[in-house]
Order: C-alpha cells, then structure tokens, then sequence
C-alpha cells in the first residue's frame, strides 16, 4: 500500500510539472516577434537582407509570415514547410533558422 501511495504522487508531480510545462508554451505572436527581431539583427548587418526578406516573403509590410505555427501542447514550433524555423519552451522562443534569404 506505501509503494502504490508512492506511485501516485510521483504520477501526480510528474503530472504537475506537464500542466506547467503547457501553460508556458509561447504562443504564435512570440514566435513571430522572435523571428522579427533575428531578421532586423540581420539586417543591420546585411542592407540588402530586408529588401530580400520582403521580396522572398519572410515578413510582408502588413505582418504575414509564410510558416505554420503547430501547437504540441508541451511545446510550440514555426515550420517552412518540413523545416522548423523556431521551437518555444517554457515562454521562451529559439529561431533555429539563420538565414531568411531563401
């Protein structure tokens, strides 16, 4: 009887911390302002780079982004395609893509 008791709060924390891990999921405006703020850092290195962007459709001027937000419940990613161009944790967002060019 102790071990099943043992058993059932270690489900339960372990159910706790997948509840938490849902709710800090970033949402698709994060992954958006994360990819922004990669393209303008590139930017300011590159001139060209943002005239590219517009063209190849990374960001038109009213905002739209050709990726897919998918939502994993414990995780959120921003794919092109079957590339993954950022993953947000724990209202964090990592862009994993580093050139927009293309």
């Amino acid at each position: 009887m102790k071990a099943l008791f043992k058993t059932i709060i270690k489900l339960g924390i372990v159910a706790l911390v997948l509840y938490g891990i849902t709710l800090t999921k970033p949402e698709e405006a994060e992954h958006k302002r994360a990819i922004a703020q990669k393209v303008t850092a590139q930017a300011e290195n590159d001139p060209l780079l943002h005239a590219a962007n517009l063209l190849h459709g990374v960001q038109d001027a009213a905002g739209v982004y050709p990726f897919e937000y998918k939502d994993y419940h414990l995780l959120s990613l921003m794919k092109d395609g079957s590339k993954t161009v950022s993953f947000g944790i724990f209202k964090r967002v990592f862009v994993l893509k580093n050139d927009f060019r293309s």
